[in-house]
């Protein structure tokens, strides 16, 4: 550990032999990102065991395509609430962005996270479950450790007053480096932890939800609305504190191709497996993903052919689907050329269900800050509804829950607008002994509420099939 330490400290000094007139120029605090390559060198397994010694930490993971970081602290936090939280980020991500300083080489075509965190499905005043998360929270993080096929990375980051010399920057350096390797891991296990009770989930609950479906297709028929996206959420109370390691463990696991993802702040954790990404950005091509429409798989070969061909001609999921596409294609023509899509949508199977999926390419025009473009975007359709307002009255008034960060966004991005957005769904969040699990499904004209309820029931299967 100590010769991994000197050769860094080493390599850093180098870097800044070259950098360091440019650094000490500055006349506003800067960023200096310092990239090492970590393979074999580390004392743990998987970074993932110290997310529970930082106040602030997100893990992300899409599996299939070998590709994960840890990100523990910050260095930088930007955190908003109300209407204008993604205009003030972009607004203060700007000051940074004018004096960032990194050792990545110029021939060096990877993409390295800057920016993580997520960001609220609406902003709102949080009840005592969301405390710990703003409206908006993105972090420049003190460590963030990247995992890319056979290539495994470690960025230090932290900010640089002034005028600050070359002794003192290497002394910073050595001291947060110092700090990761003195961190232990966490261990994951259930113990004898048991569930107590479950609320949100009798027959009460269900007649309910019925009802407040049945509402809703009447303010459907009057032409006011086209779409909606209502949600539930069950209340899981158990004997001891349960281990998110765990919960991660099983739920990645079981859903392989899905973005596996936990944010942690303070002693909530929020995480989930979810299926749809909203938009990933490299550079000034996008790539984004309208998910709505779905069906259970079948437990036979016929009857998951009999599904699958049911999602497909279904007129109550193509609607509930196009209104998705329309959205983003409306949304993105103010910002895109070279819009181009499949002229009909393909199938996304999970373990448990499956999706219409269109795949959605394009190329900005401009040097739009990934945050600007979420703004026109987000909420799509597929977790709110049409028109984008409308639903989101209706939302507040219906659902008696706030959504936090379910259905809200978990992601990443740099200054090269490079980046990727998933939407978070199949979630849930952990605090302490308790577990909050949500899930939605968007009602059209030709809804029927006991068909939605057992949407959502599938829907809820990723979190509580982890305590059966």
């Amino acid at each position: 550990m100590e010769d991994f330490l000197s050769s860094s400290i080493t390599t850093f000094t180098a870097f800044l032999s070259e950098k360091e007139k440019d650094i000490r120029n500055q006349v506003n605090p800067c960023i200096v990102s310092f990239i090492l390559d970590i393979k074999r060198v580390l004392y743990f397994d998987d970074p993932l065991e110290l997310i529970n010694s930082f106040d602030l930490s997100l893990y992300y993971e899409k599996p299939e395509e070998q590709f994960s970081f840890t990100a523990l602290g910050s260095c930088i936090e930007i955190t908003e609430n109300g209407s204008g939280r993604f205009v003030a980020t972009v607004k203060k991500i700007k000051e940074w962005q004018r004096s960032s300083f990194t050792n990545k080489p110029k021939d060096d075509a990877s993409s390295y996270p800057l920016f993580v965190g997520g960001a609220k499905f609406m902003t709102e005043h949080s009840d005592e479950n969301w405390k710990n998360f703003s409206d908006s929270t993105w972090f420049i993080p003190d460590f963030l450790i990247l995992s890319r096929k056979d290539e495994k990375k470690l960025l230090i980051n932290f900010t640089v007053q002034p005028g600050t010399t070359s002794i003192s920057l290497i002394k910073i350096f050595e001291t947060k480096l110092r700090i990761l390797l003195s961190v232990q891991p966490l261990e994951g296990n259930f113990n004898s932890t048991k569930l107590l009770c479950t609320t949100g989930n009798s027959p009460k609950d269900k007649k309910k939800w019925k009802q407040m479906i049945e509402t809703t297709l009447e303010i459907i028929k009057t032409g006011e609305l086209d779409k909606i996206v209502l949600s539930r959420k069950i209340d899981l109370l158990f004997s001891d504190e349960l281990n998110i390691l765990t919960l991660h463990s099983k739920l990645k696991n079981a859903y392989t191709n899905c973005y596996n993802f936990i944010f942690k702040s303070g002693n909530s954790f929020f995480f989930g497996a979810s299926p749809e990404r909203l938009v990933k950005f490299n550079k000034d091509e996008l790539l984004l993903e309208a998910l709505a429409g779905s069906a259970p798989r079948g437990k036979t070969y016929d009857e998951e052919n009999y599904n699958t061909n049911e999602i497909l001609l279904n007129k109550k999921n193509i609607n509930e689907h196009n209104f998705v596409v329309e959205h983003i294609k409306n949304n993105c023509s103010k910002f895109v050329i070279n819009l181009t899509f499949d002229e009909h949508p393909s199938i996304k199977k999970l373990p448990n269900i499956q999706h219409l999926s269109t795949q959605i390419k394009c190329t900005l025009n401009d040097n739009v800050p990934p945050l600007t473009f979420i703004d026109k975007l987000f909420p799509t359709p597929a977790i709110c509804g049409v028109p984008t307002e409308r639903a989101l009255q209706l939302i507040k008034k219906y659902e008696n829950h706030q959504r936090g960060l379910y259905s809200g966004l978990i992601g990443w991005f740099n200054f090269d607008n490079e980046g990727e957005f998933v939407i978070a769904i199949r979630s849930a969040l952990l605090i302490g002994k308790r577990i909050f699990a949500y899930a939605g499904c968007g009602i059209v004209q030709d809804s029927d509420p006991a068909t939605e309820f057992e949407e959502t029931e599938l829907k809820l299967k990723p979190i509580l099939s982890l305590f059966r």
